[in-house]
């Protein structure tokens, strides 16, 4: 797989964090408990997540913005938009396979699953082989 720039995701820590990782921002991220911060989308980041020792506040490319803002004192950051009709009927539905622990790593609808690659989504704690065959059979 080739090397990419990794996507930031602003968390809140339920439990400490800490990953030494290029892709973090200064190379490395310590988050104590009850405490924000970003981190990149690393496997180990997922985990987490999928855990439930991180909880995901945003994503993408305003992440690093917003915490900026914050840190600045510029106020509250504006609330996101509403998704749209699209975005909800993509949603991952309760009864999906592995909806739990995809939604807890981060994937918002069916369509991000379906573009995750496989060894994306083994990164998954708690996610296996069995559960990846039936989320590529429910996604057709």
């Amino acid at each position: 797989m080739a090397d990419r720039k990794l996507s930031t995701m602003n968390v809140r820590a339920r439990e400490t964090f800490w990953e030494r990782h290029p892709q973090h921002p200064d190379g490395e991220v310590f988050i104590a408990k009850d405490e924000e911060g970003i981190v990149a989308e690393t496997p180990e980041a997922l985990q987490a997540l999928g855990r439930g020792k991180l909880l995901r506040l945003s994503g993408g490319d305003d992440a690093a913005k917003e915490m900026e803002q914050r840190a600045a004192g510029e106020g509250a950051v504006p609330p996101k938009k509403t998704p749209s009709k699209e975005a909800t009927a993509n949603a991952i539905p309760e009864d999906f396979p592995g909806a739990s622990l995809l939604t807890g790593a981060g994937y918002k609808s069916t369509e991000e699953v379906d573009d995750a690659s496989d060894e994306e989504l083994l990164q998954i704690s708690g996610l296996g082989q069995a559960t990846l065959v039936k989320i590529r059979e429910a996604l057709g």
